[in-house]
């Protein structure tokens, strides 16, 4: 019996080891894209930057269909809410503001499904 118990604990600390190894390396994959990118190796590139955290902190298990899925519906979103919603600023900048207004907007902004409606 003791020996099935030390055989089970040696079993359970070496998949214990084996996955701190494979989340650390999720997150050193992470910080090393960031890394790149913030020194100057590679372009910045905001939607890889937020893949690669969130596929570390997913532990490597982020859909990558699902993820470009849900940004593009999140543009046509902002895209289809700037279209029908005319910034009044009179400036130089009024489309940058416009944009970034417009993400804001989508982003912070509750959206409401009506009841039996799915």
């Amino acid at each position: 019996m003791k020996v099935l118990f030390a055989f089970l604990l040696s079993i359970n600390f070496s998949l214990a080891q084996y996955s701190k190894r494979e989340v650390k390396s999720s997150y050193d994959s992470a910080f090393r894209v960031l890394e790149n990118m913030l020194s100057g190796l590679e372009n910045i590139n905001f939607k890889k930057a937020v893949l690669a955290v969130e596929s570390a902190y997913l532990d490597g298990g982020l859909n990558r269909p699902l993820f470009d899925s849900v940004v593009q519906n999140l543009k046509l979103a902002i895209n289809i809410f700037k279209s029908n919603n005319q910034l009044q600023y009179p400036q130089k900048d009024k489309e940058t503001v416009s944009a970034w207004a417009s993400i804001f907007k989508v982003m912070t902004d509750t959206t409401e499904i009506p009841y039996g409606a799915m």
